[in-house]
């Protein structure tokens, strides 16, 4: 099960502020519901990118009909699982190219002593040109916190802070880190 939101761009209407008409933006997500689930998705093999590439492309072509129809521009697709991750495409990026999101949990004990929750998610940009398979991301997480986890809490940061905007031995991109200290309740983002 996913949960799907898309970003729109219009000019804002002076009299109801705003950009695009709501009522008809959850409508055309409903349809697309509808118009997804009467189709059959499927991978001829473990390599899953084909499918979500075809499941962003039909997502978008259907929502930009939609939305060229009612001069409203699609900016966005998010497409996020019940399991902590998400693939999703935004107007910086090639029809080519996605982002897949990955959320991991991981328990830190600072010098100080007090205990804390936190939650990872490791933002990776993804061009299908590279051959990296979206399952291949998950794995990169588990190995890069892998690395990190017995450091201390300044230098599992700076390691942290070290693997975002630059390509990886793999050939992956970490384009953002978003660390979520659950225990104390605030974030920071990399970079």
């Amino acid at each position: 099960m996913f949960y799907v939101s898309a970003g729109f761009q219009a000019p804002i209407d002076p009299l109801s502020g705003m950009s695009a008409d709501l009522v008809l933006v959850d409508k055309w997500l409903g349809e697309l519901k509808s118009h997804l689930e009467s189709k059959t998705w499927m991978a001829e093999t473990e390599i899953l990118n084909p499918t979500w590439a075809s499941l962003l492309a039909e997502s978008r072509n259907f929502l930009s009909q939609k939305a060229d129809a009612a001069q409203v521009k699609l900016y966005s697709l998010n497409f996020r699982e019940e399991r902590h991750w998400s693939f999703s495409w935004d107007t910086t990026q090639t029809l080519l190219q996605a982002r897949f999101s990955y959320a991991h949990y991981l328990e830190s004990l600072p010098l100080d002593g007090k205990f804390e929750l936190l939650k990872i998610n490791f933002i990776w940009k993804h061009d299908s040109k590279n051959g990296i398979n979206q399952d291949d991301y998950r794995h990169e997480g588990f190995k890069l916190l892998k690395s990190a986890s017995q450091k201390t809490s300044e230098d599992f940061f700076k390691e942290v802070d070290s693997w975002v905007g630059k390509r990886l031995p793999s050939q992956s991109f970490l384009e953002q880190v978003k660390i979520e200290f659950l225990t104390s309740g605030h974030s920071l983002i990399l970079p």
